[in-house]
């Protein structure tokens, strides 16, 4: 977020409306509409930016520290002989149409205005465990002592006197420093089958809050182990040149949470 932040305010200038995040939509043919739901293949949001030619566009796009893909269009002028274009009287064009299409056919078609909130996102991390279910559980229900064996968590400890079931808290000090901290607090807890966390407190993150959800599946020697992480990005109009990262980091982060819950459940056995 620091290399984020420094980037855009040396580019503020050349940003005419920095945009905002794209909810579900829908597209409107002759056959009829087809609802848009979010995904990773589609548009999450939009900016206008103002340069002379879309080459300076993109240049001005080059060493963005969290976009991965951009696509540019070209907003052409249409010269009008009865009075002057200026850049003011066309900024002034396209909010009063951008204002025009809500009122004719909805928020919903046309995409949220401008909001102080960021949309949540989810994200979704799937893993087999060569590990008995009761074994993971085990691990799992030692709430407070995530510590002990998640390589991501520098230090954790409970939070009041509660260590397992609906209510207990724990605080989570994250690697490498432990200065990035977050509250986790138990609102679900069903033995050897779903775990619900809700994360607050979080500091020094690009997160405001997040729900967990954690559920285990399967018998035998193996576990099919599911992770939800449904969360708010900070950064307002923003999270949606961030928010595609954010997904790829935590479902790596994911990935290496469930190797260690596997290897510490294996060593339960």
């Amino acid at each position: 977020m620091a290399a984020w932040n420094v980037w855009v305010r040396r580019r503020t200038a050349s940003f005419t409306d920095i945009g905002n995040t794209f909810g579900p939509g829908r597209q409107i043919t002759k056959e009829g509409t087809i609802e848009l739901s979010l995904s990773s293949n589609r548009a999450s949001g939009y900016s206008i930016v103002n340069t002379e030619h879309i080459d300076a566009a993109e240049q001005l796009l080059e060493g963005c520290p969290i976009v991965d893909s951009v696509t540019l269009y070209e907003a052409l002028a249409i010269e009008d002989p009865a009075r002057e274009t200026t850049d003011a009287h066309i900024s002034s064009a396209a909010g009063a149409i951008r204002e025009e299409v809500r009122q004719r056919v909805g928020a919903q078609a046309c995409g949220p205005k401008q909001q102080e909130g960021s949309p949540m996102r989810s994200i979704k991390a799937e893993r087999t465990l060569a590990a008995q279910r009761s074994s993971v559980w085990a691990v799992l229900a030692d709430y407070p002592n995530i510590g002990d064996w998640n390589e991501g968590i520098k230090s954790s400890y409970a939070i009041g006197d509660a260590t397992e079931g609906v209510g207990a808290q724990r605080q989570c000090e994250i690697v490498p420093n432990g200065k990035m901290r977050m509250r986790e607090t138990v609102s679900e807890w069903v033995p050897e089958e779903k775990m619900v966390l809700v994360v607050d407190n979080i500091e020094k993150q690009p997160i405001k809050a997040a729900t967990m959800t954690l559920a285990l599946s399967g018998g035998g020697d193996t576990t099919p182990c599911t992770m939800t992480y449904d969360y708010e990005p900070k950064g307002g109009a923003l999270a949606f040149v961030f928010g595609p990262m954010l997904d790829r980091q935590m479902k790596k982060a994911f990935q290496g949470f469930m190797e260690n819950l596997e290897t510490a459940a294996q060593a339960a056995n």
